[in-house]
C-alpha cells in the first residue's frame, strides 16, 4: 500500500520510474510507477505518453489510487497563462477551478446501485499541502484559478479573454475532472501547474522555453517528494455531504410507487 502520490502530465512526460506496474478496477485500468515504498507516479496521458486529455480515464486512476492507500496527491500540470504578469516557468498553485469540459464522466456516484453523493467545494485544493510546497520551493510561484478546456485544441483569442474577465489565471486540459473525483474518494489534493507559455491572444510577446518547462516540473517533482519524506498527516474532517438514494434499483422504484399507491387508497 501507498500514501502518497504524483499526478503527472505533459510537463513530467520523460519522468524516471523504478518498476512499473498496473491495476484493473471496474473503471478501467491504471498504470502507474513505484518511485519508493510509500509513493506512486500515475502518468496520466499513459507510459507511452499516447492519450490525449479527452479521453484520459481519470476515474479509473483517482479509484485506483484510492484503492491502493494513496491519502495525499500533488498533480504537477502544463498550463497557459491568462494574465501578463504570470510569466512562463511559474508554478502556479491553483486555489479554485472553472471546469469547462464537456465530454468527461464527473463523478462516482451515478445513482441507482452507486448512490448519490453531494461534495462541497469550498476547498476543492488542499490549503495545507499549497502551504508545504510555497515554503519548500525556491522558483517563481503563484496562486490563482485553473480553467479546464476540452482540448485537443488550444483556446481562441476570444475564449481566452472571457476566461480571464470571470476570474480564471491559468489554463489547460487536464485538471477536470481529476480535482471533483479527488475530493469524491477524500484524497488530499493540490495541483501544481507549470506555466509553459502565455494563452492565444494573451500577450504578443514570443516565448521560447525548449526544456525549461519540464525542468522546472521536475523539480517540482522532487519538492513534493521532500515533503513526502517528512510524511503528512492532517485532516480538515468531513467536507461534503452524503445523500442515499432512497431508489438504488427498479425494484426500489417499483416499490416506492407500490407503497404510495397504497396510502392513497387508504385515505
Amino acid at each position: 500500500m501507498f500514501k502518497y502520490a504524483i499526478i503527472g502530465g505533459t510537463a513530467l512526460k520523460s519522468m524516471k520510474n523504478i518498476e512499473t506496474k498496473s491495476i484493473e478496477n471496474e473503471y478501467g485500468v491504471c498504470e502507474y510507477n513505484v518511485l519508493n515504498e510509500d509513493t506512486i507516479f500515475v502518468p496520466r496521458h499513459g507510459m507511452n505518453y499516447s492519450v490525449p486529455p479527452t479521453f484520459i480515464n481519470y476515474r479509473a486512476n483517482v479509484k485506483a489510487m484510492k484503492d491502493l492507500g494513496v491519502e495525499y496527491a500533488y498533480a504537477i500540470n502544463s498550463v497557459g497563462s491568462l494574465r501578463e504578469e504570470i510569466e512562463p516557468l511559474t508554478i502556479v498553485m491553483a486555489t479554485d477551478f472553472f471546469d469547462f469540459t464537456k465530454k468527461r464522466d464527473y463523478t462516482f456516484f451515478t445513482g441507482l446501485d452507486k448512490g448519490v453523493k453531494f461534495i462541497a467545494m469550498d476547498e476543492p485544493y488542499s490549503l495545507e499541502m499549497n502551504e508545504l510546497f510555497e515554503e519548500k520551493y525556491d522558483g517563481k510561484i503563484s496562486s490563482g484559478v485553473l480553467v479546464t478546456t476540452e482540448g485537443p485544441k488550444f483556446e481562441t483569442k476570444i475564449e481566452n479573454k472571457f476566461y480571464k474577465s470571470i476570474g480564471g489565471d491559468v489554463v489547460g486540459m487536464t485538471g477536470s475532472p481529476e480535482v471533483i473525483l479527488m475530493n469524491e474518494l477524500g484524497i488530499k489534493y493540490a495541483s501544481l501547474n507549470v506555466v509553459g507559455n502565455y494563452g492565444t491572444g494573451v500577450t504578443d510577446k514570443h516565448v521560447e522555453i525548449t526544456n525549461e518547462q519540464e525542468n522546472i516540473a521536475l523539480k517540482a517533482a522532487h519538492v513534493v517528494l521532500d515533503i513526502f519524506k517528512n510524511g503528512l498527516d492532517f485532516n480538515d474532517g468531513a467536507k461534503f455531504l452524503w445523500c442515499q438514494t432512497l431508489i438504488h434499483s427498479q425494484l426500489g422504484l417499483m416499490k416506492l410507487a407500490s407503497d404510495f399507491l397504497k396510502y392513497s387508497l387508504e385515505i
